[in-house]
């Protein structure tokens, strides 16, 4: 059944997120922003639509005929009004080539009639030649006398309301559309001002300055534009001891300085890994003071992370680096290698090897699904979906989350310790209570958005069979050590699960094809299950090769 939206739901979405800003956040709103929203609930609805629908396309400017809204009753009208209110420009003075950009290549070609413009030229060709061939002002004369074009003003303004709303850029409006839509399905939480993202003016523009540097950084270092990458450090403002903003500044300063490390300039790289702590910023400063040969800085940094790791790679890594550094020696492992079979099978070039060596399986258990980290995830998620979506103070901000804003910090776990440890406990209980309040909870919470509830991947008859095969003390291991970090640990996980034929037992299989290993996570898993006595099996494909006659 589809569902169809009402012709303005933009509007109403629009409106609704300035509600809900100038609720949570109304004494930090600045004198600019009160005046934007003032002016805003001023204008008419069709000038109110016209410039919601301008927020909602890519570009910043577009002439007045490829503005064509059926339930807007005037566009000439709504321009004139916006453009009195300045929420939009008309004809304003920009670079030559932005303003050919705005037009189509048929556009381009009925204005300019010059017989040296070549129509047969690709648009970007076809411009460069207008440009050449033609004044400025009198690229401006020709398009300016029988055009009008609309420039979106007001954009600092939006974009702090949608800052304040979802305190990123990757979320806009579409996220109220897919929820009129029914496509996505969000969980209902508190929210109030205990929750909000920011409690002072410095911190909100503290995360919209890092959340622009972060996505100019990505962009930057895809150019390779070593000039941005360079100057963006010194725009990275001084924050406080926030977790979020320590996250977003981190993460830029890990990518300048990895760009930076990869070109060589290691004392330059050095110093932005020595601002912040976040993974795998230890690991590449300890490796960068070797190379510099300034090994007593190195094993120093080393036997810090020991003291206080972060991650369990990066546990790891300090350990069998320090071994480096004081013996020039690799560290020597300890642990027995994990067995792995080896399976000879004949490659289908169009099929990946989990497909094919899933295919073979199929004939020795009842079934085979490839699930890799979605099955134990999605598990997790529904056992402890109460926890999950908690009112704990500052875990939800806007409406449209998967799930709380801890969910992968430390701070998750403790913050609901009490909660989790008698879930945990309840695993201990009656199997056939436990399974059926698992798959309650599947009928219940259906389709309802949450990091880690893969609904397109399990479905009730998988959630049904994983419960009649793997025993509950096996589940019960698993989410303890998911708990320990899920941010880790909710990865790693083997590729297959297969369901005996008698439907009382199981086994994990993760597959590797020719020259593939476990990666670090994947052996973390493999040694804990087996500490755990849980069934697991690495196997290593083989192609079988073709006879020559």
């Amino acid at each position: 059944m589809s569902i169809e939206l009402s012709s303005d739901y933009y509007l109403l979405n629009f409106n609704a997120l300035v509600k809900f800003v100038a609720s949570q956040y109304g004494d930090l709103i600045s004198v600019e922003e009160w005046e934007f929203v003032r002016r805003f609930q001023l204008l008419s609805t069709d000038a109110a639509k016209l410039f919601v629908r301008l927020c909602l396309r890519t570009r910043v400017c577009y002439f007045s005929e490829q503005l064509v809204y059926s339930e807007i009753s005037s566009i000439d009208g709504a321009i004139d009004e916006l453009k009195k209110n300045e929420f939009v420009l008309i004809n304003p003075i920009m670079e030559g080539v932005d303003l050919l950009n705005v037009l189509t290549k048929e556009d381009l070609k009925s204005l300019f009639t010059d017989k040296s413009i070549k129509g047969s030229l690709k648009k970007e060709f076809l411009v460069e030649n207008i440009l050449s061939s033609y004044s400025i002002k009198k690229i401006y004369e020709i398009i300016f006398k029988t055009k009008i074009l609309v420039y979106k003003n007001k954009d600092k303004e939006v974009e702090a309301l949608l800052h304040f709303f979802f305190g990123n850029r990757f979320q806009n409006l579409t996220e109220f559309v897919l929820q009129d839509l029914g496509m996505v399905t969000y969980e209902k939480y508190v929210i109030d001002k205990s929750s909000r993202l920011f409690s002072n003016r410095l911190d909100f523009e503290h995360s919209l300055i890092l959340s622009q540097l972060s996505e100019e950084s990505f962009l930057a270092v895809e150019a390779d534009d070593f000039e941005t990458v360079v100057a963006i450090e010194k725009q990275i403002p001084a924050v406080s001891s926030n977790r979020k903003k320590k996250k977003q500044k981190g993460k830029i300063l890990n990518r300048c300085a990895a760009y930076l490390e990869k070109n060589k300039l290691l004392e330059e790289a050095l110093l932005l890994y020595q601002q912040t702590d976040r993974i795998p910023s230890r690991e590449r400063q300890a490796r960068i003071l070797k190379t510099l040969s300034r090994k007593e800085e190195s094993i120093k940094l080393c036997e810090q992370i020991l003291e206080d790791s972060f991650s369990e790679d990066e546990k790891e890594f300090a350990e069998s680096f320090l071994h480096k550094l004081n013996t020039n020696k690799n560290k020597v492992k300890t642990q027995q290698p994990i067995f792995k079979e080896i399976l000879i099978l004949e490659n289908q070039n169009e099929k990946s090897v989990e497909q094919i060596s899933l295919e073979f399986l199929q004939s020795i258990y009842h079934s085979v699904h490839f699930v890799e980290n979605t099955l134990m995830n999605s598990l997790f998620g529904l056992w402890f979906w109460e926890e999950i979506f908690a009112p704990i103070q500052g875990a939800f901000c806007h409406p449209f989350q998967f799930g709380p804003l801890d969910l992968f910090t430390d701070d998750f776990y403790q913050a609901r310790k009490s909660g989790i440890l008698i879930k945990i406990d309840q695993l201990k209980g009656d199997p056939n209570v436990v399974k059926n309040n698992f798959i309650k909870k599947y009928e219940t919470k259906f389709g309802i958005a949450n990091h880690l509830v893969y609904w397109e991947m399990i479905s009730k008859e998988m959630v049904e069979a994983t419960l009649a095969c793997i025993p509950l003390q096996h589940i019960e291991v698993i989410f303890k050590r998911m708990l320990l970090g899920l941010k880790e640990n909710s990865s790693g996980f083997p590729d297959l699960i297969a369901f005996a034929k008698d439907l009382k037992s199981y086994e994990m299989i993760e597959i590797k094809g020719p020259g593939d290993k476990l990666q670090k996570n994947q052996t973390r898993w493999f040694e804990y299950f087996k500490q755990n006595q849980i069934s697991c099996r690495l196997i290593h494909v083989e192609w079988k090769k073709n006879e020559e006659f």
